[in-house]
């Protein structure tokens, strides 16, 4: 069951969110300070898709792991990897790029898992299923950086 409605804090913008379930909407009802990458949501979802891509690349045969596996892998880990070091990084403007970077990364594993798609149907719906959250986690990524440069340009500290 999908849950559809707007989130708002005292003192923050109104935001239209989608969510799997009213447990989820429940769980966000008073926000929590972000301490740190780990509490990101978006980090959270990558770090999510890594598994999932990783469990992809496991149903491979044993021939395509270590040659596009590793490939798709690499691209997969360095979406949530990017998105740890530029939040520990102090400027805006190494936040943006890092997260930009992670988002060029999202792109990429798009592209070798469309190929892995038509190379291995037996894995659609898997294959499927991480595009979709793929396509989520860019999402967020673009949200972000949008925010990023709408507040001040230049040497803006990120905390």
């Amino acid at each position: 069951m999908r849950v559809e409605g707007d989130l708002a804090w005292p003192g923050r913008e109104m935001v239209r969110v989608r969510f799997a379930s009213a447990d989820t909407v429940a769980s966000m009802t008073t926000p929590r300070p972000v301490r740190g990458y780990r509490d990101l949501i978006v980090w959270q979802k990558a770090t999510a898709l890594r598994r999932e891509v990783h469990l992809i690349v496991v149903a491979l045969p044993r021939e395509a792991r270590f040659e596009l596996g590793a490939q798709i892998e690499r691209a997969a880990l360095s979406i949530p990897s990017n998105i740890a070091e530029g939040h520990a990084r102090l400027q805006r403007k190494d936040y943006r790029q890092y997260l930009s970077i992670a988002r060029g990364s999202a792109a990429e594993l798009e592209t070798q898992l469309l190929a892995l798609s038509e190379d291995y149907p037996a894995l659609h719906a898997q294959i499927g299923h991480a595009v979709g959250l793929r396509h989520e986690v860019a999402r967020m990524l673009s949200a972000i950086i949008k925010k990023l440069e709408s507040h001040q340009t230049g040497a803006g500290r990120v905390r």
